[in-house]
């Protein structure tokens, strides 16, 4: 198992490589702005990337395989259905009720918003970022603050405060401060998920339902039938 240690090694390294994306992105702010957006897709791939270079680093590499960060099948079938869609419906539900209190108390600003700048997408980046969203993003979260940062934590924290933790750096790293809230009740509901069946599967399944539907409700919102 790794080490208290290895994990914070993990998390620096992943944090490097965020800052250096965005200073990339900066850069390609002010220099070839009109190439910001596919930019801004191939730096979400990037760091993705890196968070599952960082878990294989420094996880798996240390002590076992993939199937020890989670990487496995679950046993039980409830855990492909009726957990995910438990999961995803206390998500959802907790993101509407979130957002009609900050619009009740007059913080706008809160409210939880999909960019907009993904329906510019045309031709391949479009396949390209809807492959993002829905498929490399969710997989390596799962394995980086799941597999390996909660599953780092969770013999020095308990299970609770590993998923408290590893839940509000996950919501910290979306970088956008009216998510931050959902985000780490999301974070929290697929921590229980992988506490309660050791796997990352039953969390990817509802990690990219979720991503799937903000997608398609974004798509809606700008082009209704």
């Amino acid at each position: 198992m790794q080490s208290v240690r290895e994990v914070g090694k993990g998390l620096g390294a992943a944090v490097g490589l965020v800052l250096l994306v965005l200073a990339a992105l900066l850069l390609v702010h002010c220099l070839w702005p009109a190439q910001l957006l596919p930019a801004a897709l191939g730096a979400t791939a990037l760091v993705e990337a890196g968070l599952l270079w960082a878990a294989w680093c420094f996880g798996t590499r240390s002590f076992g395989a993939w199937r020890a960060m989670g990487l496995r099948l679950p046993s039980n079938p409830l855990a492909y259905s009726a957990l995910p869609a438990l999961v995803l419906f206390a998500s959802l539900l907790a993101t509407l009720l979130y957002t009609q209190a900050v619009t009740l108390v007059g913080l706008d600003g809160l409210r939880p918003t999909t960019p907009t700048q993904l329906l510019q997408l045309e031709g391949p980046l479009l396949w390209v970022g809807g492959f993002i969203i829905v498929g490399l993003g969710p997989l390596a979260e799962e394995i980086f603050f799941r597999g390996f940062l909660l599953r780092g934590l969770a013999p020095r924290l308990g299970g609770a405060g590993a998923a408290i933790v590893s839940s509000l750096i996950f919501a910290i790293a979306h970088l956008t401060p009216g998510v931050l809230a959902p985000i780490f009740i999301l974070g929290l509901l697929l921590s229980w998920l992988y506490l309660k069946t050791r796997s990352i599967v039953p969390g990817l399944i509802a990690h990219s339902a979720q991503n799937a539907l903000a997608l398609l409700a974004l798509t809606w919102s700008v082009n209704p039938l």
